[in-house]
């Protein structure tokens, strides 16, 4: 599923055809700007839909296209990106394996970016291409400033210690890479690599984050973060430990000493085989072990306080996406209907935000 780029060779009439806004919807969405980095790698239609979904003028959004795609993907995207002036293409870009360091630095590519951009923006969001809001804008930015809490400025990033733990072995020892198309494989017969630098304890958590402006300038800037980057370059999954750690020191802005566990997150939504509290995926199917969501899991999904979920393919349902798609619509013109539909919202109660220990 592509982008035709003849749709772009006007960019101004694409733009009114799609029904992008030209100025920001309110006062509080004006002065508070997100910037995104879109991790993508195919369906440049679908990824056309998610930046339609989550636009808006005043935020700045950075696209990172894997190297190893297709060209005419590239160009799609590239084409797209140059309808506007708050969207480009990351200035650097890599070939994506799944378990290695590259979806680390996929992201790093567009953090730097974005630090370098004219947009002064408040918080940081990372996506990639399946995923899709279940906020409007305005929800989206009342979230991050609750976050906050009674602080300046929190972000919410999971994140629990990995000593003593089955994912301990993940950077206990070194992997190395075979090819691109596979993730990395441990190495035989190899003695333990030796502590993380700086005093750094290994946390694991989620790869997508809301990060404060302050935190990314740490992540991207400081010699504590490039030298736990090296360190963590031959390890299996560092994405999945690089801010989940960094957030836990002392210095990181934003960040705090605490455990968080899935369910004190709301920035994205999945539904993984394994967990039965939620409700099952009948009509969709699953991969690698993750729900592809049809039409049918709406009625749960547009209820669900996340800002994100994560995955929808446009070719498997597109009734799903165009679904949410009008409901997100229809609350960005009514935005008192949040109420009435997502219970407790923005979340204000996590013990993360309102100071309580739950350190694990």
């Amino acid at each position: 599923m592509k982008v035709s780029t003849r749709w772009l060779h006007n960019c101004n009439e694409f733009k009114r055809l799609r029904r992008y806004p030209s100025r920001a919807l309110s006062k509080e969405e004006e002065n508070f700007p997100v910037a995104y980095a879109m991790v993508v790698y195919k369906d440049s239609a679908q990824v056309e839909r998610l930046l339609r979904a989550i636009y808006q003028p005043q935020n700045v959004y950075c696209i990172h296209a894997d190297l190893k795609s297709k060209h005419e993907f590239h160009r799609a995207i590239r084409k797209l990106a140059d309808c506007f002036d708050n969207v480009f293409v990351a200035s650097k870009l890599e070939k994506m394996q799944w378990g290695g360091i590259s979806p680390v630095l996929a992201d790093l590519h567009c953090m730097e970016d974005l630090l370098d951009h004219r947009v002064q923006w408040r918080y940081f969001i990372n996506l990639c291409g399946q995923d899709f809001p279940l906020k409007t804008n305005l929800e989206i930015v009342k979230q991050l400033k609750a976050y906050d809490g009674q602080f300046y400025g929190r972000n919410c990033i999971t994140g629990a210690p990995v000593k003593g733990t089955q994912f301990e072995i993940r950077t206990k020892y070194k992997f190395h890479t075979t090819t691109l198309d596979e993730p990395p494989q441990l190495g035989k017969s190899q003695p333990a690599k030796g502590q993380p630098p700086n005093n750094i304890t290994l946390y694991k958590g989620d790869t997508y984050i809301a990060a404060t402006r302050g935190f990314v300038d740490f992540i991207v800037n400081s010699n504590v973060s490039k030298t736990f980057l090296a360190w963590l370059n031959d390890t299996f999954i560092p994405d999945e430990a690089f801010t989940s750690s960094l957030h836990r020191l002392p210095q990181a802005p934003g960040g705090y000493a605490q455990a968080i566990r899935p369910n004190e997150s709301n920035v994205r939504f999945r539904k993984w085989d394994y967990d039965k509290s939620l409700p099952q995926c009948p009509y969709g199917h699953y991969v690698r072990d993750l729900c592809i969501f049809s039409s049918d899991y709406l009625q749960y999904l547009w209820r669900r306080p996340e800002l994100f979920v994560n995955k929808f393919h446009y070719e498997f349902d597109p009734v799903a996406m165009q679904c949410m798609e009008e409901l997100l619509e229809y609350r960005t013109h009514h935005p008192e209907m949040i109420q009435h539909e997502v219970e407790y919202f923005p979340i204000r109660n996590y013990s993360w935000q309102t100071g309580a220990d739950n350190a694990v």
